[in-house]
Protein backbone atom coordinates (compact mmCIF):
# COMPACT_ATOMS: atom_id res chain seq x y z
CA UNK A 1 0.00 0.00 0.00
CA UNK A 2 1.08 3.34 -0.93
CA UNK A 3 0.10 6.53 0.89
CA UNK A 4 0.31 9.84 -0.27
CA UNK A 5 -0.15 12.79 1.25
CA UNK A 6 -2.29 15.65 -0.67
CA UNK A 7 -3.65 18.54 1.46
CA UNK A 8 -5.18 20.69 -1.34
CA UNK A 9 -4.85 20.42 -5.32
CA UNK A 10 -4.73 24.37 -5.20
CA UNK A 11 -1.45 26.32 -5.42
CA UNK A 12 -1.65 28.90 -3.45
CA UNK A 13 -2.98 26.75 -0.69
CA UNK A 14 0.08 24.47 -0.87
CA UNK A 15 2.10 27.52 -1.08
CA UNK A 16 0.59 28.70 2.45
CA UNK A 17 0.73 25.04 4.29
CA UNK A 18 4.28 24.76 3.25
CA UNK A 19 3.80 21.87 0.24
CA UNK A 20 5.10 24.47 -2.94
CA UNK A 21 8.00 27.06 -2.77
CA UNK A 22 6.12 29.60 -5.17
CA UNK A 23 2.97 30.71 -6.58
CA UNK A 24 4.01 28.54 -9.87
CA UNK A 25 5.22 25.24 -8.08
CA UNK A 26 2.63 22.92 -9.26
CA UNK A 27 5.19 20.12 -8.60
CA UNK A 28 3.52 19.33 -5.68
CA UNK A 29 -0.06 17.96 -7.05
CA UNK A 30 1.93 16.49 -10.25
CA UNK A 31 4.02 14.19 -8.39
CA UNK A 32 0.95 12.91 -6.45
CA UNK A 33 -0.93 12.18 -9.95
CA UNK A 34 2.53 10.57 -11.18
CA UNK A 35 2.74 8.56 -8.13
CA UNK A 36 -0.56 6.83 -8.91
CA UNK A 37 0.33 6.42 -12.34
CA UNK A 38 3.37 4.56 -10.98
CA UNK A 39 1.22 2.64 -8.39
CA UNK A 40 -1.20 1.43 -11.75
CA UNK A 41 1.06 0.15 -13.63
CA UNK A 42 3.16 -1.41 -10.80
CA UNK A 43 -0.60 -3.01 -9.23
CA UNK A 44 0.28 -1.13 -6.45
CA UNK A 45 -2.38 -0.20 -3.90
CA UNK A 46 -3.06 3.64 -3.58
CA UNK A 47 -4.32 5.38 -0.48
CA UNK A 48 -4.56 9.23 -0.28
CA UNK A 49 -4.13 10.93 3.16
CA UNK A 50 -5.52 14.54 3.01
CA UNK A 51 -5.58 16.81 6.08
CA UNK A 52 -8.53 18.88 6.82
CA UNK A 53 -7.57 22.42 8.08
CA UNK A 54 -8.57 26.06 7.52
CA UNK A 55 -6.22 26.41 4.41
CA UNK A 56 -8.30 24.20 2.60
CA UNK A 57 -11.59 23.20 4.74
CA UNK A 58 -13.31 25.13 1.93
CA UNK A 59 -12.36 23.29 -1.15
CA UNK A 60 -13.73 20.98 -3.42
CA UNK A 61 -11.57 17.83 -4.03
CA UNK A 62 -14.27 16.24 -5.57
CA UNK A 63 -12.57 15.96 -9.45
CA UNK A 64 -9.28 15.62 -8.20
CA UNK A 65 -9.87 12.39 -6.21
CA UNK A 66 -12.28 11.05 -7.97
CA UNK A 67 -9.27 11.14 -10.67
CA UNK A 68 -6.52 9.16 -8.43
CA UNK A 69 -8.85 6.91 -7.69
CA UNK A 70 -7.45 6.07 -4.82
CA UNK A 71 -8.84 2.94 -3.01
CA UNK A 72 -8.72 4.86 0.32
CA UNK A 73 -9.05 8.33 0.99
CA UNK A 74 -8.22 9.00 4.69
CA UNK A 75 -9.60 12.36 5.46
CA UNK A 76 -8.29 13.80 8.93
CA UNK A 77 -9.43 16.38 10.90
CA UNK A 78 -6.34 18.79 11.78
CA UNK A 79 -5.31 17.53 15.32
CA UNK A 80 -3.94 19.92 18.03
CA UNK A 81 -0.55 18.78 19.54
CA UNK A 82 0.65 20.87 22.38
CA UNK A 83 4.10 21.03 22.55
CA UNK A 84 4.21 19.70 18.83
CA UNK A 85 2.02 22.19 16.87
CA UNK A 86 0.51 24.60 19.53
CA UNK A 87 1.06 25.69 22.70
CA UNK A 88 4.86 26.05 25.15
CA UNK A 89 7.74 24.94 23.35
CA UNK A 90 6.24 23.78 20.04
CA UNK A 91 9.22 24.24 17.55
CA UNK A 92 5.95 25.67 15.09
CA UNK A 93 2.37 26.76 15.47
CA UNK A 94 -0.22 25.88 13.46
CA UNK A 95 -3.26 27.11 15.62
CA UNK A 96 -4.44 29.34 12.91
CA UNK A 97 -4.93 26.05 10.92
CA UNK A 98 -6.92 24.12 13.92
CA UNK A 99 -11.01 24.29 12.41
CA UNK A 100 -14.17 23.25 14.42
CA UNK A 101 -15.92 19.53 14.36
CA UNK A 102 -18.91 21.47 12.39
CA UNK A 103 -15.86 22.61 9.56
CA UNK A 104 -14.62 19.30 9.62
CA UNK A 105 -18.36 18.05 8.83
CA UNK A 106 -19.01 20.42 6.52
CA UNK A 107 -15.99 19.42 4.18
CA UNK A 108 -17.18 15.82 4.89
CA UNK A 109 -20.74 16.46 3.60
CA UNK A 110 -19.19 18.41 0.45
CA UNK A 111 -17.74 15.46 -0.55
CA UNK A 112 -20.27 12.39 0.24
CA UNK A 113 -20.92 9.60 -2.45
CA UNK A 114 -17.85 10.47 -4.60
CA UNK A 115 -17.90 7.22 -6.11
CA UNK A 116 -18.27 3.52 -5.51
CA UNK A 117 -14.79 2.73 -6.47
CA UNK A 118 -13.47 5.31 -3.64
CA UNK A 119 -13.95 4.39 0.51
CA UNK A 120 -13.79 7.97 2.29
CA UNK A 121 -12.82 7.40 6.01
CA UNK A 122 -13.19 10.57 7.69
CA UNK A 123 -11.03 10.59 10.94
CA UNK A 124 -11.98 13.47 13.35
CA UNK A 125 -9.97 14.22 16.19
CA UNK A 126 -11.99 12.39 18.86
CA UNK A 127 -10.99 9.12 17.59
CA UNK A 128 -6.92 9.90 16.09
CA UNK A 129 -5.97 10.53 20.20
CA UNK A 130 -3.74 7.22 21.05
CA UNK A 131 -5.78 5.01 17.54
CA UNK A 132 -2.05 5.09 16.10
CA UNK A 133 0.90 3.07 16.61
CA UNK A 134 3.70 5.70 15.67
CA UNK A 135 7.55 4.68 16.23
CA UNK A 136 9.53 7.16 16.97
CA UNK A 137 13.54 7.65 16.43
CA UNK A 138 14.22 5.53 19.38
CA UNK A 139 11.99 2.70 19.08
CA UNK A 140 9.36 4.04 21.37
CA UNK A 141 5.34 4.53 20.53
CA UNK A 142 3.99 7.71 21.47
CA UNK A 143 1.14 7.39 23.59
CA UNK A 144 -1.33 10.61 22.50
CA UNK A 145 -3.86 9.78 25.19
CA UNK A 146 -3.58 13.57 27.08
CA UNK A 147 -3.21 15.79 24.11
CA UNK A 148 0.72 15.04 24.16
CA UNK A 149 2.78 12.64 22.01
CA UNK A 150 4.71 10.23 25.53
CA UNK A 151 7.19 8.21 24.88
CA UNK A 152 7.03 4.74 25.95
CA UNK A 153 9.83 2.87 26.91
CA UNK A 154 11.91 1.59 23.80
CA UNK A 155 10.87 -1.45 22.05
CA UNK A 156 14.53 -2.22 21.97
CA UNK A 157 14.90 -2.40 26.03
CA UNK A 158 11.64 -3.92 26.75
CA UNK A 159 10.01 -5.95 23.99
CA UNK A 160 7.36 -4.99 21.50
CA UNK A 161 4.57 -6.48 24.03
CA UNK A 162 5.64 -4.32 27.04
CA UNK A 163 6.10 -1.11 25.06
CA UNK A 164 2.23 -1.82 23.72
CA UNK A 165 1.31 -2.15 27.15
CA UNK A 166 1.94 0.70 28.24
CA UNK A 167 1.28 2.59 25.04
CA UNK A 168 -2.68 1.87 26.18
CA UNK A 169 -3.53 2.22 22.51
CA UNK A 170 -7.13 2.51 22.05
CA UNK A 171 -8.65 -0.39 20.03
CA UNK A 172 -11.96 0.58 19.77
CA UNK A 173 -11.37 3.71 18.29
CA UNK A 174 -8.74 1.95 15.77
CA UNK A 175 -11.45 -0.10 14.65
CA UNK A 176 -14.09 3.03 14.31
CA UNK A 177 -11.89 5.08 12.36
CA UNK A 178 -11.57 2.11 9.96
CA UNK A 179 -8.24 0.85 10.96
CA UNK A 180 -8.71 -2.53 10.68
CA UNK A 181 -9.76 -2.99 7.06
CA UNK A 182 -8.92 -5.61 3.94
CA UNK A 183 -6.80 -4.66 0.70
CA UNK A 184 -7.89 -5.24 -2.54
CA UNK A 185 -5.14 -5.24 -4.62
CA UNK A 186 -5.33 -4.11 -8.39
CA UNK A 187 -6.27 -7.22 -10.75
CA UNK A 188 -3.03 -6.66 -12.38
CA UNK A 189 -0.87 -8.19 -9.44
CA UNK A 190 -2.59 -11.35 -9.04
CA UNK A 191 -2.47 -12.55 -5.83
CA UNK A 192 -4.79 -11.53 -2.84
CA UNK A 193 -3.57 -9.90 -0.13
CA UNK A 194 -4.58 -10.92 3.40
CA UNK A 195 -6.46 -8.80 6.17
CA UNK A 196 -4.47 -6.12 7.61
Amino acid sequence: VMSVSCDSFVVETNVRIGRAKGERDRGHVERVFKLREWCAKQGVVFKLNTTVSKANAWEDMREPVQALKPQRWKVFQCLPVPGENCGEGAPRDASDLFITQQEYAEFLARHEGLCSDVATIPEPNVLMRNSYCIVDQNMSILRNDDERKIPTRSILEVGVEAALEEAKLDVTSFKARGGEYKVVRPAACGASVPDW
